[in-house]
C-alpha cells in the first residue's frame, strides 16, 4: 500500500513539474480585418472583419474580399499563440485591363505571443503574371497599439519597409519589444497599366514572429532533476529494510 501511494505522488509531481518546464502553448483567435484603396491610400473601403457581412470565407480566422470592380480578392489568415504567430495576406486573381493604383492592407490584433524580445520574419513572393507594365511591392509593420487596426505610423517596433517580390528565403528579419496586446499590418501595393485580357496575379506576404524561450525557474530544474535520485534512495531504503 505505501508502495502504491509513493508511486502515485512521485508521478503525480513529475507531472506537475513537466508542465511547468514547458508549458502548454495557449492559442487565441486573432482579429482580423481587411481593407482596400483604388487611390492609392486618400480613400479606404470600409473595413470587413472575420465573420462579417462582407466576408468571402466562411472559415473562422479567415477573411476574404473583392477588391474593387475586378476578379481580383484579398484574403487574411493565420493564428496566434503564446509561442508564435503566423499572418498572410494574399491577393490573387484574374486582374482587369485598365490602370491601377491599388493598396491592399489587413491587420492581425489581439497578438499574444510573448515575451520579448520576439523575433520576426516576413517575405513578399508570387507572381504578376504574363506582361508588363505592372508593378508591385509589400510592407509588414508592428505596432505596440492593439486597436485601432492598420496601425502603420504609431507605436510602431518593427517596419519592415518597402518588399519586393522574392524567394521565400530573402525575406527582411528583425526582432522588437512588445507585450500583449498588439498588432500586426501588412499590405500590398499594385500599380500601373494592364493590358493583358488573360492576366492572373498571386502574391502573399508571409509574416511569421516568434518568442523568445522561457528559461525554467532553478528551482524547478533542481526538483525535476532531483526527482531520479529520490527514486534511488527510495529503492536504497526498500532492499536495506528487507
Amino acid at each position: 500500500m505505501a508502495r502504491s501511494s509513493i508511486q502515485k505522488s512521485v508521478t503525480l509531481v513529475a507531472i506537475i513539474v513537466g508542465t511547468l518546464l514547458f508549458g502548454f502553448s495557449s492559442k487565441a483567435q486573432a482579429g482580423f480585418v481587411i481593407r482596400f484603396s483604388t487611390d492609392g491610400g486618400t480613400n479606404w473601403s470600409t473595413p470587413v472583419a472575420d465573420g462579417d457581412a462582407g466576408d468571402g470565407d466562411p472559415a473562422s480566422g479567415v477573411v476574404s474580399i473583392k477588391v474593387a470592380n475586378v476578379t481580383v480578392s484579398g484574403r487574411a489568415s493565420g493564428d496566434t499563440m503564446t509561442g508564435s504567430t503566423s499572418f498572410v495576406l494574399s491577393m490573387n486573381g484574374k486582374i482587369a485591363v485598365g490602370s491601377y493604383n491599388l493598396v491592399v492592407q489587413a491587420s492581425q490584433t489581439d497578438l499574444i505571443t510573448a515575451p520579448p524580445p520576439l523575433a520576426i520574419y516576413t517575405v513578399y513572393t508570387g507572381s504578376l503574371g504574363a506582361g508588363g507594365g505592372l508593378n508591385t511591392s509589400a510592407e509588414t509593420w508592428v505596432s505596440t497599439l492593439n486597436t485601432p487596426p492598420f496601425q502603420t505610423s504609431s507605436g510602431i517596433v518593427f517596419d519592415s519597409g518597402s518588399m519586393s517580390r522574392t524567394l521565400a528565403e530573402d525575406g527582411v528579419s528583425g526582432s522588437f519589444t512588445a507585450t500583449p496586446f498588439y498588432q500586426v499590418t501588412s499590405q500590398i501595393i499594385l500599380t500601373g497599366n494592364n493590358t493583358n485580357t488573360n492576366r492572373t496575379v498571386g502574391v502573399d506576404v508571409n509574416t511569421d514572429i516568434t518568442a523568445s524561450a522561457v528559461p525554467a525557474p532553478p528551482a524547478l530544474l533542481m526538483l525535476f532533476t532531483g526527482l531520479p535520485v529520490a527514486g534511488v534512495g527510495l529503492w536504497f531504503r526498500r532492499r536495506r529494510g528487507n
